[in-house]
């Protein structure tokens, strides 16, 4: 009987793992296609910046069944109102997290187009070609905008004109700042003129809106430090309440009275921090 129950026992779990890989090779198209509509516009942006996308669909399935499993979990400790905020939580992670990221490596090719451009500028007073001055200056520019200009140059390489491979990147990139080189760039090619003079002027105005930008983000970093200080104030007051008096604690989220004043601080927490933080995007 010892031996029948045993194997009885590892029959069930083969097969309980087999019923959950089949169950979850069936869901992963399912979770492919809800992340490409939460998330596509967000992924293609990532692609065009010529950011590594490669482990962000295993990320995503991950996100999914974050999405599915973290709320049943807390259903079954019978928080039910709890799950609800679970789920919210989960589901506007990523698209924040990819904003952050591309927001980020926007601001990491507007710094890095000044130095560049000063570079080309340089070079075109020293005698270099256009073409030339692209070398030289990839050399000491570190990534992102070494790849691009590594991209440029590689399609100049192949026997595509260069205005069009500048041209193809400012399309992709969508950024104001290439913008305006790539035009200079145009214009000065097409029309002839002194293109070091256009570099140094596209670089002197780049170079000043750089300065107020970084000025603008300087003053309100601290009130976005203290926004976020304050939002996170009602959780750490949570936890040194759950070591202070566990039993008052356990009513918060063990009682329906407890898990609805939960989601009202919340949701008010939630509020204020948007509301507070939109009204220090100067940039909008």
């Amino acid at each position: 009987m010892d031996a029948y129950s045993t194997t009885l026992a590892l029959v069930s779990s083969i097969l309980t793992l087999v019923a959950v890989a089949i169950g979850c090779v069936r869901v992963l198209p399912f979770c492919d296609e809800m992340a490409r509509l939460r998330v596509g516009g967000l992924s293609a942006q990532a692609k065009s910046l010529l950011m590594s996308t490669e482990q962000l669909q295993s990320w995503l399935r991950v996100w999914c069944g974050l999405l599915i499993g973290l709320p049943l979990v807390v259903w079954f400790y019978e928080m039910r109102l709890l799950s609800l905020l679970a789920l919210a939580l989960v589901y506007v992670a990523p698209e924040h997290i990819m904003r952050y990221l591309i927001n980020r490596r926007r601001t990491i090719l507007r710094d890095q187009l000044v130095p560049a451009i000063q570079g080309l500028a340089n070079a075109a007073q020293a005698g270099l070609t256009l073409h030339q001055g692209l070398i030289e200056v990839n050399r000491d520019t570190p990534k992102p905008l070494n790849i691009e200009i590594s991209r440029i140059l590689a399609d100049f390489g192949r026997g595509r004109p260069l205005a069009e491979a500048i041209e193809e990147v400012r399309q992709r990139l969508s950024l104001e700042s290439f913008t305006l080189f790539a035009t200079a760039v145009q214009t000065s090619l097409e029309r002839g003129g002194r293109i070091n003079e256009a570099l140094l002027r596209i670089g002197n105005s780049l170079r000043e809106n750089q300065r107020v930008e970084r000025k603008m983000e300087a003053d309100t970093s601290a009130g976005r430090r203290e926004v976020l200080i304050l939002s996170l104030f009602p959780l750490l007051f949570g936890i040194m309440l759950n070591f202070m008096s566990p039993e008052n604690t356990g009513m918060l989220v063990n009682t329906l009275a407890g898990q609805c004043v939960v989601l009202v601080v919340a949701g008010l927490v939630y509020c204020g921090a948007r509301w507070a933080l939109k009204m220090m995007d100067v940039q909008n």
